[in-house]
């Protein structure tokens, strides 16, 4: 009863503090036991933002119980990722996506017999969303934006995906329209040439060449690749992708360097460095490495609600 006080008071403007109630509530925002998560944040564009991250049982129950006031619901730490602050920046939905339910089969013990059996449950899923963000000057929105596209990436190793957030370099106006520009005009003429899509891992498409251009050279970065096989106890470093925003987590037993520089052809088996995406084999077969088109991002990994 406590906690239907504290949400129904805050939804009319009021703020309502009960100490034993594990909801709480300040003028800007309703938070599951303490400030260190926020539930709900009503934004300075007067926008009901819910936090999209996963914590703990509890507070998933909390989140379900100030669903009816969300509009737009995303992963806090993904905002974060991209400097978002949903307190202070003022931010508007473009466009949001229905979530949805799906059928979940994993393993729990049983408890009369004490083996492991296969569980189905129905997990819910966050449905993508377009939004505007901007930046708050002296009280003021700023005439600059920036666009933000989120959704479940499925080249991702969880059970619908992995969860990302970009900004990307358009001002779209619909979700898929974002969800297109995120894709390279190199791509896109390959994929219309061939009539296939081309095969991806994250923000890398991988396009086949007959072999390599002269003047190749094998890359210098290199990351440690902790679940793969150890070699004298030790263990190895594996070259990896390179793109616009740094040094990545894709790696490959083989990437060259193309002689320009910047291109990078690559072959075998590629991994993500902390398996937040599905393998991807290319075989004997050299494929130049194509970046998405994002400015920045971020992937949530399974800790989404």
């Amino acid at each position: 009863m406590s906690k239907h006080l504290v949400v129904s008071s805050w939804e009319k403007g009021k703020v309502r503090k009960i100490r034993s109630c594990t909801i709480k509530a300040d003028e800007q925002a309703l938070y599951s036991y303490g400030s260190h998560f926020p539930l709900v944040v009503r934004n300075p564009s007067g926008l009901m933002i819910g936090n999209g991250d996963r914590y703990g049982v509890t507070t998933s129950r909390h989140q379900g119980e100030v669903r009816h006031l969300v509009q737009v619901l995303v992963p806090f730490t993904g905002l974060s990722g991209l400097s978002i602050d949903p307190f202070r920046d003022w931010i508007e939905m473009v466009e949001k996506q229905n979530d949805f339910y799906r059928e979940v089969t994993t393993t729990r013990m049983n408890r009369k017999t004490g083996k492991m059996e296969p569980f189905t449950y129905s997990r819910h899923f966050l449905g993508g969303s377009l939004i505007r963000v901007y930046a708050m000057i002296d009280g003021k929105k700023s005439e600059a934006s920036r666009s933000i596209v989120c959704g479940w990436d499925t080249t991702g190793s969880g059970y619908n995906g992995v969860f990302f957030m970009s900004e990307i370099a358009v001002r779209a106006k619909t979700f898929d329209e974002a969800i297109k520009s995120l894709k390279p005009d190199a791509v896109k003429k390959w994929e219309e040439q061939h009539h296939q899509d081309a095969m991806r891992q994250g923000e890398w498409f991988f396009l086949p060449v007959d072999g390599l251009p002269n003047g190749c050279t094998p890359t210098h970065h290199s990351i440690v690749m902790p679940q793969l096989k150890r070699v004298d106890g030790q263990l190895q470093r594996y070259p990896v992708l390179s793109g616009n925003r740094g040094t990545g987590h894709h790696t490959a037993p083989e990437i060259m360097i193309g002689p320009d520089g910047k291109q990078q052809y690559v072959r075998g088996m590629v991994r993500h460095q902390t398996s937040e995406h599905k393998v991807v084999r290319l075989g004997k077969v050299w494929h130049l490495a194509v970046e998405n088109t994002a400015i920045a991002s971020y992937g949530m990994g399974g800790n989404v609600d």
